[in-house]
């Protein structure tokens, strides 16, 4: 009987190693989705009078501030690509199959693949956008509803809520980007 007895504990102990396996397994994919359900914002904050230059985790998008607050997901790249922008910020964005959104008090910026400058200062209410090269739009910072797309060297200026669009005559003032101010 004490063989009997040993043959009949066996699949009780396969059953208990299997509940453990289902429930770590469990474990692991409920954490992976909370991490990515509640972001994890990473800020970078850039002084006036100084220059960083950052590769975002997509490896796609690289950018340059100057006197700017940007914050960004930890898993940036993953599902989707958003930053938060308060101050002003050169991007070159590598073309993707989903857009990066740049996000600010008054608008936001919606990019496939390109290379544009934004300025936006909370409190100002003003915003800019310079694009040098792909396409871009602009939206107003709450709403789908698109107001323009910009082609290579245009501009569109929202300041105090009136909007405009105009060619760019000169890339002198994105000479900061190269240390020149």
């Amino acid at each position: 009987k004490e063989n009997g007895a040993h043959h009949a504990d066996a699949p009780l102990g396969g059953r208990i190693a299997a509940v453990t396996i289902v429930a770590i397994a469990g474990y692991f994919i409920t954490s992976d989705f909370l991490y990515n359900k509640e972001v994890q914002l990473q800020t970078v904050t850039v002084p006036a009078g100084q220059r960083a230059q950052i590769i975002l985790a997509d490896r796609n998008t690289r950018m340059a501030e100057l006197q700017a607050t940007m914050k960004y997901a930890a898993n940036f790249g993953r599902n989707e690509r958003n930053v938060e922008l308060d101050g002003e910020a050169y991007f070159e964005v590598a073309k993707q199959e989903y857009p990066i959104y740049v996000h600010t008090e008054t608008n936001k910026v919606k990019v496939v693949g390109t290379s544009f400058n934004v300025c936006a200062y909370s409190g100002s209410h003003e915003f800019g956008t310079t694009l040098v090269e792909g396409i871009v739009d602009i939206y107003p910072a709450n709403s789908s509803q698109i107001i323009t797309r910009l082609q290579k060297d245009e501009v569109f200026l929202n300041e105090n809520g009136k909007c405009r669009k105009a060619v760019l005559p000169s890339y002198e003032y994105l000479r900061w980007k190269e240390g020149l101010y």
